[in-house]
Protein backbone atom coordinates (compact mmCIF):
# COMPACT_ATOMS: atom_id res chain seq x y z
CA UNK A 1 0.00 0.00 0.00
CA UNK A 2 2.82 2.40 0.87
CA UNK A 3 4.58 1.56 -2.40
CA UNK A 4 1.40 2.39 -4.33
CA UNK A 5 1.10 5.75 -2.53
CA UNK A 6 4.74 6.51 -3.25
CA UNK A 7 4.27 5.71 -6.97
CA UNK A 8 1.13 7.85 -7.14
CA UNK A 9 2.92 10.69 -5.33
CA UNK A 10 5.90 10.50 -7.66
CA UNK A 11 3.59 10.41 -10.68
CA UNK A 12 1.71 13.51 -9.49
CA UNK A 13 4.98 15.31 -8.76
CA UNK A 14 6.19 14.53 -12.27
CA UNK A 15 2.98 15.97 -13.73
CA UNK A 16 2.94 19.09 -11.56
CA UNK A 17 6.64 19.96 -11.64
CA UNK A 18 8.03 20.88 -15.04
CA UNK A 19 11.19 18.98 -15.75
CA UNK A 20 13.77 18.79 -18.46
CA UNK A 21 12.68 15.35 -19.68
CA UNK A 22 9.91 16.71 -21.94
CA UNK A 23 11.33 20.19 -22.48
CA UNK A 24 12.58 20.99 -25.95
CA UNK A 25 16.14 22.22 -26.34
CA UNK A 26 16.97 25.65 -27.77
CA UNK A 27 18.16 23.93 -30.95
CA UNK A 28 14.86 22.01 -31.28
CA UNK A 29 12.79 25.14 -30.69
CA UNK A 30 14.72 27.25 -33.23
CA UNK A 31 14.56 24.43 -35.79
CA UNK A 32 10.88 23.71 -35.07
CA UNK A 33 9.89 27.34 -35.62
CA UNK A 34 12.14 27.69 -38.69
CA UNK A 35 14.13 30.53 -37.10
CA UNK A 36 17.63 29.56 -38.23
CA UNK A 37 18.90 31.86 -40.97
CA UNK A 38 19.02 35.59 -41.74
CA UNK A 39 16.34 38.10 -40.69
CA UNK A 40 15.91 41.83 -41.47
CA UNK A 41 13.25 44.51 -41.84
CA UNK A 42 14.05 44.76 -45.57
CA UNK A 43 16.19 41.91 -46.88
CA UNK A 44 16.98 43.75 -50.12
CA UNK A 45 18.76 46.56 -48.24
CA UNK A 46 22.09 46.48 -46.36
CA UNK A 47 22.18 46.32 -42.57
CA UNK A 48 21.68 49.66 -40.81
CA UNK A 49 20.28 51.03 -37.55
CA UNK A 50 16.82 51.13 -39.15
CA UNK A 51 17.35 47.79 -40.92
CA UNK A 52 19.17 45.51 -38.48
CA UNK A 53 20.19 42.11 -39.84
CA UNK A 54 20.17 39.16 -37.45
CA UNK A 55 21.51 35.71 -38.30
CA UNK A 56 20.67 32.67 -36.17
CA UNK A 57 22.91 29.63 -36.77
CA UNK A 58 23.90 26.38 -35.09
CA UNK A 59 27.43 26.08 -33.75
CA UNK A 60 28.32 22.88 -31.92
CA UNK A 61 24.64 22.15 -31.19
CA UNK A 62 24.12 25.64 -29.76
CA UNK A 63 22.25 28.56 -31.29
CA UNK A 64 24.38 31.61 -32.04
CA UNK A 65 22.99 35.07 -32.86
CA UNK A 66 24.92 37.57 -34.96
CA UNK A 67 23.43 41.08 -35.17
CA UNK A 68 24.60 43.76 -37.61
CA UNK A 69 23.58 47.41 -37.86
CA UNK A 70 25.99 48.36 -40.63
CA UNK A 71 27.26 46.43 -43.67
CA UNK A 72 30.17 44.08 -43.03
CA UNK A 73 30.33 44.72 -39.29
CA UNK A 74 29.04 42.58 -36.42
CA UNK A 75 27.36 44.68 -33.73
CA UNK A 76 26.81 41.77 -31.34
CA UNK A 77 27.63 38.07 -31.25
CA UNK A 78 25.88 35.98 -28.59
CA UNK A 79 24.86 32.43 -27.75
CA UNK A 80 21.47 31.26 -26.51
CA UNK A 81 21.65 30.13 -22.87
CA UNK A 82 17.99 29.06 -22.71
CA UNK A 83 14.79 29.17 -24.73
CA UNK A 84 11.20 28.56 -23.66
CA UNK A 85 7.95 28.49 -25.57
CA UNK A 86 5.60 30.81 -23.66
CA UNK A 87 2.83 30.20 -26.23
CA UNK A 88 2.60 29.06 -29.87
CA UNK A 89 3.51 32.60 -30.96
CA UNK A 90 5.86 33.67 -28.17
CA UNK A 91 9.37 32.63 -27.19
CA UNK A 92 11.56 33.73 -24.29
CA UNK A 93 15.29 33.54 -25.09
CA UNK A 94 18.17 34.36 -22.78
CA UNK A 95 21.36 35.30 -24.65
CA UNK A 96 24.91 35.21 -23.27
CA UNK A 97 26.50 38.45 -24.52
CA UNK A 98 29.85 40.08 -23.84
CA UNK A 99 28.04 42.53 -21.52
CA UNK A 100 26.16 39.82 -19.57
CA UNK A 101 22.90 37.98 -20.14
CA UNK A 102 19.98 39.59 -21.98
CA UNK A 103 16.50 38.04 -21.97
CA UNK A 104 14.15 38.70 -24.90
CA UNK A 105 10.45 37.98 -25.23
CA UNK A 106 9.91 37.47 -28.97
CA UNK A 107 6.53 37.53 -30.70
CA UNK A 108 6.21 35.45 -33.89
CA UNK A 109 3.26 36.39 -36.07
CA UNK A 110 2.25 37.15 -39.63
CA UNK A 111 5.56 35.74 -40.93
CA UNK A 112 7.64 38.16 -38.84
CA UNK A 113 9.40 38.26 -35.49
CA UNK A 114 9.59 41.16 -33.07
CA UNK A 115 11.28 41.62 -29.70
CA UNK A 116 8.51 42.83 -27.40
CA UNK A 117 10.47 42.90 -24.14
CA UNK A 118 14.20 42.97 -23.46
CA UNK A 119 15.96 43.10 -20.10
CA UNK A 120 19.64 42.97 -19.21
CA UNK A 121 20.94 40.77 -16.37
CA UNK A 122 21.10 43.84 -14.10
CA UNK A 123 17.39 44.62 -14.64
CA UNK A 124 17.88 47.45 -17.13
CA UNK A 125 15.02 47.42 -19.66
CA UNK A 126 16.18 47.68 -23.26
CA UNK A 127 12.67 47.33 -24.71
CA UNK A 128 9.14 47.22 -23.33
CA UNK A 129 5.80 46.68 -25.07
CA UNK A 130 7.52 46.50 -28.46
CA UNK A 131 9.27 49.85 -28.02
CA UNK A 132 12.96 50.71 -27.57
CA UNK A 133 13.61 51.98 -24.04
CA UNK A 134 16.12 54.65 -25.14
CA UNK A 135 13.82 56.56 -27.52
CA UNK A 136 10.36 54.93 -27.53
CA UNK A 137 10.62 53.88 -31.19
CA UNK A 138 9.08 50.52 -32.16
CA UNK A 139 11.36 47.50 -32.06
CA UNK A 140 11.91 46.26 -35.62
CA UNK A 141 9.65 43.59 -37.09
CA UNK A 142 12.04 41.27 -38.90
CA UNK A 143 11.19 38.88 -41.72
CA UNK A 144 13.11 35.83 -42.87
CA UNK A 145 15.52 36.75 -45.66
CA UNK A 146 16.65 33.39 -46.95
CA UNK A 147 13.35 31.52 -46.92
CA UNK A 148 12.79 30.12 -50.39
CA UNK A 149 9.98 27.74 -51.47
CA UNK A 150 11.92 24.59 -50.50
CA UNK A 151 13.00 25.98 -47.12
CA UNK A 152 9.42 27.03 -46.38
CA UNK A 153 8.17 23.48 -46.84
CA UNK A 154 10.96 22.07 -44.65
CA UNK A 155 10.36 24.47 -41.78
CA UNK A 156 6.62 23.85 -41.58
CA UNK A 157 6.98 20.71 -39.47
CA UNK A 158 8.78 19.84 -36.27
CA UNK A 159 9.46 16.79 -34.15
CA UNK A 160 6.51 17.73 -31.93
CA UNK A 161 3.98 17.91 -34.76
CA UNK A 162 3.14 20.09 -37.73
CA UNK A 163 2.89 23.85 -37.36
CA UNK A 164 3.58 26.92 -39.42
CA UNK A 165 7.18 28.09 -39.08
CA UNK A 166 5.86 31.39 -37.76
CA UNK A 167 2.14 31.36 -36.96
CA UNK A 168 -0.06 33.86 -38.74
CA UNK A 169 -2.78 35.87 -37.04
CA UNK A 170 -5.33 33.04 -37.33
CA UNK A 171 -3.05 30.68 -35.40
CA UNK A 172 -2.50 32.96 -32.39
CA UNK A 173 -3.21 31.52 -29.01
CA UNK A 174 -5.03 33.36 -26.26
CA UNK A 175 -2.50 31.93 -23.83
CA UNK A 176 0.18 34.45 -22.89
CA UNK A 177 2.96 34.22 -20.38
CA UNK A 178 2.88 36.86 -17.68
CA UNK A 179 5.65 38.62 -15.81
CA UNK A 180 8.37 37.61 -18.27
CA UNK A 181 11.60 39.53 -18.08
CA UNK A 182 12.98 40.04 -21.57
CA UNK A 183 15.67 42.21 -24.42
CA UNK A 184 16.03 43.52 -28.21
CA UNK A 185 17.42 41.80 -31.28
Amino acid sequence: MQAARLLIGLGMAALLCPGSAGAASTKEIFQGYGLLGAWAVDCSMPASRTNPRVVYRLTDDRVQREASIEPGSIFELSTAASTAEASPTELVVTWNTTDGDVTNRIILEDGKMQVRESTRHDGLKLAANGRQAHDGSPTPRLRRCDLGPSASAKSSSSSRGTRAAIPDASARSAVRATAIRAGPL
